[in-house]
């Protein structure tokens, strides 16, 4: 899952053209708060991280926590309202398949051009992008 979430990550701060925050995983197992967090992931933008519990590496999720860097950035405002309508922008536009091999998420976005090579990050099998059908 880490791949995911970096390429996701990776390709969401080129094409918004900000500052790549810091992403950490399985915040569970070090967050002094896990205890009593009942949320699956959040953003602290004192330090620019994104942290995520084991599990909510869905790229929903992680548009939702890039959505609130993007209004630390400036980019977009309204706060918890903005994080969701960057959600919904990540549903509308993203593709998560799983690698037929591995079964980790492949990362391709809209943007893909049609015979674009597409590798996953996991187990090294390569796809190439094709029209939906």
């Amino acid at each position: 899952m880490r791949a995911f979430v970096d390429n996701s990550v990776d390709y969401l701060y080129q094409h918004f053209g900000v500052e790549r925050p810091s992403i950490l995983l399985h915040c569970e197992q070090t967050c002094p708060w896990a205890s009593k967090c009942q949320y699956l992931a959040c953003y602290q933008p004192w330090n620019n991280k994104a942290s995520f519990k084991s599990g909510s590496e869905k790229g929903y999720i992680i548009a939702h926590e890039f959505g609130h860097h993007l209004e630390n950035m400036g980019i977009i405002e309204n706060g918890e309202p903005g994080a969701m309508k960057f959600e919904r922008w990540w549903l509308e536009n993203m593709n998560e398949y799983p690698c037929q091999f591995c079964n980790d998420p492949l990362f391709i976005s809209e943007d893909a051009e049609i015979g674009t090579e597409v590798l996953c990050e996991t187990c090294g099998s390569v796809y190439e992008a094709v029209a939906k059908g």
